[in-house]
């Protein structure tokens, strides 16, 4: 049976309109990412390594450094108001790792000692006086142990903000575990709509620092850039099995100072829809940064008892206190 011309006709048109879209698609993100750049131009400064470029973000001045890392898939404009703080009294280092907002991504493997080593060498050319203090929120509190492991003579102190456990999936109970470990989305969808700007148009009124209001410049700025780092934050996310398991062997970091900084609100529990479940996990992660004390012989814990994990954003003095204890500008909490 031949096909009817109307059909061969409506479909061919079907076809164009489909392309065009898509066209106008590609050509909607590549101008959206220029304007990002041109509106919010990167606040720091590049350095090159193994022909790599990397944004980082230098303030202070001081005989000491601080140094911050970011925690899974976010990058250097969490510690915004923290770093400045800190620069009033110290040298003060903030970056974007491979790939993330404003650094070249490079062919780096996602791995904690390729993640350790790239700080290191950002460190060194960034001529940083030494000892540091390095302050690591989440799962940097598990890739860059590498780094504290090998660098232990020129590290004053390490701060882990609400840091990852390298057993947190493997030991975790059977009654919660569906609710604390679940599989990662290839992003293979996501990133199709990323292409053509779909992603950005579904997220434009997207809120990631929620202390400040939508359309505060930070948050204009990151819903801006978001769309660039996809790919790396995908890669991110699907490494985090490979991270934890490489530095579960890393277990001493000698009489290094270290303070582990915990999100102890019981809003936390309520974060999960079943309340027994929310109070089983709230227990098991209290647990589990309690056993971060036991990597040094001169550790503490500070509890942020207003927070969740994003304490750099509910509880951001705690931080300060804890940085400025170590700086020797504060008395220790008792």
């Amino acid at each position: 049976m031949e096909t009817p011309r109307w059909l061969i006709i409506a479909g061919r048109i079907l076809l164009v309109l489909v392309a065009g879209t898509l066209m106008s698609g590609i050509v909607y993100e590549q101008a959206a990412r220029y304007s990002a750049r041109s509106s919010f131009p990167p606040p720091g400064e590049f350095l090159e390594v193994d022909r790599q470029r990397f944004h980082y973000l230098k303030k202070g001045e001081g005989s000491q450094s601080v140094i911050f890392a970011s925690g899974n898939t976010l990058n250097h404009t969490e510690w915004t108001d923290i770093q400045a703080e800190i620069a009033r009294s110290a040298t003060t280092l903030s970056y974007d790792r491979a790939g993330l907002l404003y650094s070249d991504r490079g062919r780096r493997p996602q791995t904690a000692a390729a993640i350790s080593k790239e700080l290191e060498k950002i460190i060194e050319e960034a001529d940083l006086p030494k000892p540091y203090i390095l302050v690591a929120h989440s799962l940097s509190a598990c890739s860059l142990r590498p780094l504290i492991k090998e660098n232990k003579k020129d590290i004053a102190g390490v701060i882990f903000v609400d840091g990852s456990h390298p057993e947190q999936y493997t030991k975790v109970p059977e009654q919660i575990a569906d609710v604390l470990k679940s599989d990662v989305p290839s992003g293979e969808w996501e990133q199709f709509l990323n292409g053509f700007g779909f992603l950005r148009t579904m997220m434009k009124d997207h809120v990631h620092f929620g202390y400040l209001d939508a359309d505060h410049p930070r948050n204009e700025a990151y819903r801006a850039n978001y769309f660039h780092s996809m790919p790396e934050i995908y890669e991110e996310m699907e490494a985090v099995d490979q991270i934890l398991a490489e530095t579960k062997n890393i277990t001493s970091f000698g009489s290094t100072p270290l303070t582990i900084i915990t999100g102890s609100s019981e809003k936390r529990i309520h974060e999960f829809s079943d309340p027994e479940k929310g109070k089983l996990a709230y227990d098991y992660w209290m647990a589990l940064q309690k056993d971060l004390l036991s990597l040094s012989s001169n550790s503490q814990q500070m509890m942020a008892t207003k927070s969740g994990h994003m304490i750099h954003h509910e509880e951001p003095a705690v931080i300060i206190k804890a940085i400025q204890e170590m700086l020797g500008l504060a008395s220790p909490q008792k």
